[in-house]
């Protein structure tokens, strides 16, 4: 999970998946959550989404393509890795390269499915929410349910469009660059 906020003390969450930790930090630094993004419909990186959505009131944001898989546990993996969990739609379904704006953030939306078919990561400021899509020392999976390699190479070239000093804060793993892991990408993508 990643928390974003301002002074102004208006935030964002991305991947919610820890309400207890959340509502500390929340009222440790007097925030507003106006809005909820999921990289991907993983039960790893929603599994406190409805508490969450009840806590907030905040909008949820998901790229179309992974909003049925919230509904299926077995295609949300949540019947794999704990128990069959569901989740209702996300309020606002998004398309590569939308931007959202909410109260003091702009968010770039870059599809990059591979992983799931509605693979996203976040663009804000110059900080890369990247999910399971690329992490600082490989790329997510593509065995699950709608994953698919040749759409992942082809989500990896998106990299090599942004600033070598963007900031990449993957759902797992270590933060890094996308200069520190131009190497990588290279290796993927050749």
């Amino acid at each position: 999970m990643h928390l974003v906020y301002k002074e102004s003390g208006q935030a964002i969450v991305i991947d919610p998946i820890d309400s207890n930790v959340l509502s500390q930090l929340i009222q440790s630094h007097k925030l507003t959550i106006c809005a909820l993004f999921l990289t991907h419909a993983h039960y790893d990186h929603i599994v406190d989404l409805e508490k969450i959505r009840s806590m907030t009131n905040a909008p949820s944001y998901i790229v179309s393509h992974d909003n049925p898989l919230l509904s299926d546990p077995f295609k949300n993996v949540s019947a794999w890795i704990s128990y069959p969990t569901t989740y209702q739609s996300c309020d606002h379904l998004l398309s590569h390269e939308d931007t959202v704006e909410t109260s003091d953030f702009s968010v770039k939306v870059l599809h990059t499915p591979g992983h799931t078919p509605g693979s996203a990561c976040f663009l804000v400021e110059d900080a890369l929410f990247t999910g399971d899509t690329v992490m600082s020392d490989g790329i997510g999976r593509c065995d699950l349910y709608g994953g698919n390699i040749n759409q992942m190479l082809t989500s990896l070239q998106l990299f090599n469009t942004l600033p070598s000093s963007t900031r990449v804060y993957p759902g797992h793993g270590n933060n890094t660059t996308i200069s520190a892991i131009q190497s990588m990408i290279r290796y993927y993508t050749k």
